[in-house]
C-alpha cells in the first residue's frame, strides 16, 4: 500500500480545478460525440470518455487505500 500515493491521488479527486478540467474535458467529448458525423468519429469520442472514467477510477482506488489504512489504525 502506497499511502504517499493514496494522499496524492485523495488531493486531486478534491481539488476543485482538476475536477472542473475533468468535467469540461467530458462534456467537450459528449459535444463531440453528439456532433460526430461517423461511426469512427462516435467510437473515438466513446473511447476518449472511457479514458477520462478510467483515470477518475484508477485515482480513486489509489485514494481508497488511505481510507483502508485510516480504518486498519482505527482497531
Amino acid at each position: 500500500m502506497d499511502l504517499d500515493r493514496a494522499r496524492r491521488a485523495q488531493a486531486l479527486l478534491s481539488d476543485k480545478d482538476m475536477s472542473d478540467a475533468m468535467s469540461e474535458i467530458e462534456q467537450d467529448i459528449v459535444s463531440t460525440w453528439r456532433a460526430a458525423k461517423t461511426v469512427e468519429d462516435r467510437e473515438r469520442a466513446w473511447s476518449d470518455m472511457n479514458a477520462v472514467a478510467r483515470l477518475r477510477d484508477r485515482l480513486k482506488t489509489y485514494a481508497s487505500d488511505l481510507r483502508f489504512a485510516k480504518q486498519g489504525e482505527g482497531r
